[in-house]
């Protein structure tokens, strides 16, 4: 038997704000300003804490009544989350096998096998970094918060017995908040994405609501205290929306704003009705916290697609929130309510079917993975184009000796040839992934011109000091140990180059890096970015094939906002820092702002920016001599 609850409105209140949080940060409807929330994706956060307390309640109501099954319990949870699940994916794979190409096909397939055995996020912390530019070529991503909370699902229905046989469960609960807290910031500065994508160190997140459903726990009858900690809740979560908008250090310590801004509103709401839940109450947005679930499955996908169909319009972001709330209402009235209300099934039967459905899902995903993503569907240059989606790029940007791959990584584990002194003029090139991309053909590059090439790279650590990189918590300790390393080796030039962000607070801590190399006496050669794309390479060319469009110029698929953007800025630093030089590796390589996509048949980039080995030729190729002249020209200026 389940023990009915009474509804509280305030907490599908809460629901709304969540996923409004959610969805206004991933469509980026409100970019700058007093309302915006670039912080909005901690929506999550204040889902996990309302799913947290929920189930916790259930669990330790009918414990308490003694009439706890886990049959049951688990025939609840797949009658509320299968079901409208099974539609996103069903409409998902039906769009896939229209507008993916077979790789991409294949990869989705993948995501939703890992979906449907209750382990998204485990898939996506191995294959994408959550904030980084890839995470939008994966049209399931979104369901890595499932994942957290499928697995707390099944794990915590039999540890409920154990906190009850605590004298005091709320001390057992609370040591167990503190240590998954603990765990996390501990981990942040190794690895911040499986701090970010796995259920241990987002525990305390889901305990904080088991925290407020313990039976005994104390409520307040007092109007004032009530109200105050509903206002307060609210300013708590209004504050991560709009001041969270960097996910560096995220989340640990950082996401307890939301979190305990969602426990105060739940607490506050439980016993008194205040002016903060009446707020949340209100029809309206009761109504979106309702259908909250749909909407939260459904947005993703559609941001997705509609950015496949026109990449990077303005208008994308409206257009699929026009489309998210009908999408949602449909799924939640024609979906949700339908198997959680009308159809009668026992426990039982319920599971039985939940089971032959993710058979089913199962089956064809595996089918699509096996026939590596339907491949039979397009032509063969199709899928060798695509294929390019997977380049190994180990030996062109040395990985593992003077590129670290990993945010875990730091200046030491780079092999100390790397770094070496030598007889003759050596050229260092420091940078992220993109510098490591000239790598090779740079070193050739230089030796011709009678330099020692030496090369200091990290992913996502640009040559920036003093600075603190999303999801590379390293990258200051490696920034700061290159530019040591490059004071001690005196290197007759060094070459800064990066996939440059578009993060306007990282520049003047390029300035900061020019200025100090300058201090030392080095001369310094500022690289700024190879052309960069709207979507991979492989695949505009893939597409072009496609519809029978022989051109094999960039055209409109070149990112010109970007590259305007990065080369004003980053040129404007290295002009107030004199005598350092800018190239313009894209007016190199484009003088005519029409660049090339292929280099004999390979294509030159192998996703919207790092070059394939013969496009790093053909690239190092046009700014090399330009390269070489700057650094004459330092030295005869210095004389």
């Amino acid at each position: 038997m389940h023990i009915q609850s009474k509804y509280q409105p305030h907490i599908d209140g809460l629901r709304a704000i969540a996923v409004l949080g959610v969805i206004f940060a991933h469509l980026n409807l409100i970019p700058s300003g007093h309302f915006a929330v670039p912080g909005g994706y901690t929506g999550v956060d204040v889902f996990f804490v309302i799913s947290g307390f929920l189930i916790s309640r259930i669990i330790f109501n009918e414990r308490d009544a003694g009439t706890f099954s886990y049959v049951t319990f688990y025939a609840r949870r797949a009658r509320r989350i299968l079901p409208a699940l099974f539609g996103v994916i069903s409409a998902t794979i039906i769009a896939g096998g229209f507008l993916l190409h077979p790789l991409e096909f294949e990869g989705l397939a993948r995501s939703t096998v890992a979906a449907l055995a209750f382990s998204a996020n485990i898939r996506f912390y191995q294959i994408a970094d959550y904030f980084g530019p890839a995470a939008h070529d994966l049209p399931l991503l979104h369901l890595w918060s499932l994942g957290v909370e499928e697995q707390f699902y099944l794990v915590f229905p039999p540890v409920t017995a154990l906190i009850l046989r605590f004298k005091r469960p709320a001390v057992a609960v609370m040591v167990a908040i503190i240590v998954s807290l603990a765990l996390a910031q501990f981990m942040l500065p190794l690895n911040q994405p499986a701090v970010f994508y796995l259920l241990p160190f987002r525990a305390f997140e889901l305990l904080i609501g088991t925290l407020l459903a313990l039976p005994g726990f104390r409520k307040t009858s007092s109007p004032k205290i009530a109200a105050f900690t509903g206002a307060v809740g609210l300013l708590l979560i209004a504050w991560s929306f709009h001041y969270l908008g960097s996910p560096a250090s995220f989340p640990g310590a950082r996401a307890l704003p939301a979190c305990v801004g969602a426990a105060l509103i739940i607490w506050s709401g439980e016993r008194i009705t205040t002016l903060p839940t009446k707020l949340l109450g209100f029809a309206p947005i009761a109504w979106i916290g309702k259908i909250s679930y749909s909407l939260y499955l459904v947005h993703w996908p559609l941001l997705f697609f509609v950015n496949r169909l026109q990449q990077d319009d303005p208008a994308n972001g409206f257009i699929v929130l026009a489309l998210t709330v009908p999408a949602a209402a449909l799924s939640y009235y024609g979906i949700e309510q339908p198997f959680r209300s009308s159809l009668r099934l026992s426990p039982k039967a319920t599971l039985s079917f939940a089971g032959a459905g993710l058979a089913a899902f199962a089956a064809v995903s595996i089918a699509i993975v096996v026939t590596g993503g339907l491949a039979w569907r397009v032509d063969g240059e199709v899928n060798r184009l695509t294929a390019f989606l997977k380049y190994s790029n180990a030996e062109q940007y040395r990985t593992g000796s003077c590129f670290l791959p990993s945010p875990a990584d730091i200046f030491t584990s780079l092999k100390p040839q790397c770094m070496s002194n030598s007889q003759r003029p050596v050229l260092l090139l420091w940078g992220d992934s993109g510098a490591a991309h000239l790598a090779s053909q740079l070193a050739k590059a230089s030796e011709a011109k009678g330099y020692d090439f030496r090369q200091a790279t990290a992913s996502a650590c640009a040559p920036a000091v003093d600075f603190d990189f999303s999801a590379r918590p390293n990258c200051r300790e490696f920034n700061a140990s290159t530019l040591q390393r490059a004071i001690e080796l005196k290197p007759a030039l060094v070459v800064l180059s990066a996939a440059w962000p578009a993060v306007n607070e990282v520049y003047p801590h390029l300035g900061t890096t020019i200025s100090r190399l300058q201090a030392a006496g080095l001369k310094v050669v500022v690289l700024g970015p190879s052309p960069a794309y709207h979507k991979a390479v492989p695949l505009i060319l893939a597409d072009r094939y496609r519809m029978n469009n022989p051109d094999r110029m960039s055209g409109d698929d070149l990112n010109s906002g970007l590259l305007d953007y990065l080369e004003r800025t980053i040129k404007g630093v290295v002009a107030q820092n004199p005598p350092a030089k800018y190239i313009s590796v894209f007016s190199a390589t484009c003088p005519t702002k029409n660049c090339p996509l292929l280099t004999g048949t390979t294509p030159v980039q192998f996703d919207g920016f790092h070059l394939t080995e013969p496009g790093a030729e053909l690239v190092v190729d046009r700014f090399s001599n330009l390269l070489f002249k700057a650094a004459i020209d330092q030295r005869e200026s210095s004389r």
